[in-house]
């Protein structure tokens, strides 16, 4: 009787860690892969109706919409950066870093406009990374750096 009491005991155990996981951005939230940078979701209005939108980065400060990234191939990301009305009007600088070779490169320099969907500033960039691999993505302004992004280049 003990050892079914142990068996019983460890399993509500086992069952209760692993609900005890990080949270996710909530319900229809895409989720980050190891080492990625997470994804929450912000409101935004389309067609009339409120719909969440993936964003990867860091939650109340900055990141970007969130879309997958494929080697050698150019594509539009959109960023948002909240509590900082001083960032419309500033030049926002992206290099990217890989975390295996060290590689760095220069991504995009582009100005940021006032801010949609609650943001304080917002910009869009295209990027290309050129090799696959896990990428920390570097963003600054004035050569200080702001915040960084981590992402799975496939």
């Amino acid at each position: 009787m003990k050892n079914l009491v142990r068996v019983v005991l460890a399993l509500f155990l086992v069952a209760v860690a692993a609900g005890c996981g990080p949270k996710s951005g909530g319900p229809g939230a895409a989720s980050a892969g190891e080492g990625e940078s997470p994804i929450f979701n912000i409101d935004t209005v389309v067609g009339g109706k409120t719909v969440k939108k993936p964003i990867r980065g860091e939650e109340g400060k900055f990141g970007f919409e969130d879309a997958p990234f494929v080697s050698g191939q150019q594509d539009k990301y959109i960023w948002h950066f909240w509590n900082n009305a001083d960032l419309p009007g500033q030049k926002m600088n992206i290099t990217a870093e890989n975390q295996t070779t060290k590689e760095k490169i220069d991504l995009a320099r582009v100005t940021l406009s006032t801010g949609t969907n609650g943001a304080s500033a917002t910009a869009t960039s295209l990027l290309l990374i050129p090799k696959p691999g896990l990428w920390r993505l570097d963003v600054s302004f004035n050569d200080q750096l702001f915040g960084s992004i981590t992402v799975r280049v496939k």
